[in-house]
């Protein structure tokens, strides 16, 4: 050192390229785990008892809305890409009585065409079915009358149409 003079600079390590690839590989990992596990999450809630009360307490109001009498729905148990079973549907009159009673209804639906707006049913097959048919003199028959009458459409937009298909 001559002169007594001495300086000292300041060098900045060049920028840690590796540190930051794995900070941003950091992010990205919780970024697309973080949707994953919420549809995981809710995928496992949907299959637990609550979850399934909820759906037969809400099938049976729907049939409710639609017919004349009671309807009672003992279960509905379901798997992800499986089948739908219903156990013990009953619809009875507005005397009370059973007109149509069924033990047991498999539907093995197709998952994908569903997924794309489409109820296509590839089996079902119903156990322990039971039919109380009366025939009225007005040429009527109790099942017709215990369907409510639909009520006047109003003029609607064109939407997506859904497709039922039963296979064999």
């Amino acid at each position: 050192m001559a002169g007594g003079d001495s300086t000292i600079t300041k060098t900045t390590p060049p920028a840690n390229k590796p540190a930051r690839r794995r900070r941003v590989w950091k992010v990205l990992r919780w970024v697309l785990a973080a949707p994953l596990v919420l549809v995981l999450v809710v995928l496992m809630a949907a299959h637990t008892s609550p979850a399934k009360e909820r759906l037969r307490a809400r099938v049976e109001q729907r049939l409710q809305q639609r017919l004349r009498g009671k309807v009672t729905l003992e279960a509905v148990d379901y798997a992800l890409f499986g089948d739908v079973t219903v156990q013990h549907l009953s619809v009875y009159d507005e005397q009370g009585k059973e007109v149509v009673g069924v033990d047991k209804l498999l539907l093995r639906p197709d998952w994908w065409a569903l997924v794309s707006g489409q109820l296509v049913l590839d089996q079902a097959s119903l156990n322990g079915v039971r039919v109380q048919l009366v025939a009225h003199e007005d040429g009527t028959t109790n099942l017709k009358r215990l369907l409510k009458p639909n009520p006047p459409k109003p003029a609607r937009q064109p939407k997506k149409k859904t497709r039922i298909v039963v296979r064999n």
